[in-house]
């Protein structure tokens, strides 16, 4: 008969194992849904810079000032708002992470094995991503103003 402490041993490893895979695939999960919301947002500025640039869509003579307006606070919101969701899914993530790292320590300690040298990195694809989604959004905005 087998050793109860050891019968344990493994389903708490094997609980450990779940907790760690089941937040890994939710922090990919959100990862698509991150780059996804990244690439959505430039192609949407994308396809309106180039629809002005190729005739396609011509701004108003009249009301122009107004339009111009308009355009600079719908642009503004668009990036704001998929800046704060970009937010919310990189603290998502990051929740997620953490939770599988934990969960993988108690496994890697419980086996004696050393824990491995993440490094910390402060300047992530999340500012990155938020400062290019503004900077589409300004770029954008002054074309249509200024061209």
């Amino acid at each position: 008969m087998s050793d109860p402490t050891q019968n344990d041993l493994k389903d708490k490893l094997e609980t450990l194992k779940f907790i760690a895979q089941t937040h890994r695939l939710i922090h990919y999960q959100r990862w698509q849904e991150e780059v996804r919301v990244f690439f959505t947002c430039a192609t949407f500025y994308a396809l309106i810079g180039a629809a002005k640039f190729t005739g396609r869509f011509q701004i108003p003579t009249q009301n122009r000032g107004s339009f111009v307006l308009v355009a600079w606070i719908f642009l503004s919101l668009v990036a704001m708002f998929s800046c704060l969701y970009l937010r919310a899914l990189h603290a998502s993530n990051a929740e997620n992470r953490a939770c599988a790292e934990r969960a993988e320590n108690v496994i890697l300690d419980a086996l004696g094995l050393e824990r491995p040298k993440t490094p910390n990195i402060r300047w992530g694809t999340k500012r990155w991503q938020m400062i290019m989604i503004i900077l589409l959004a300004a770029a954008l905005a002054c074309a249509l103003t200024f061209f």
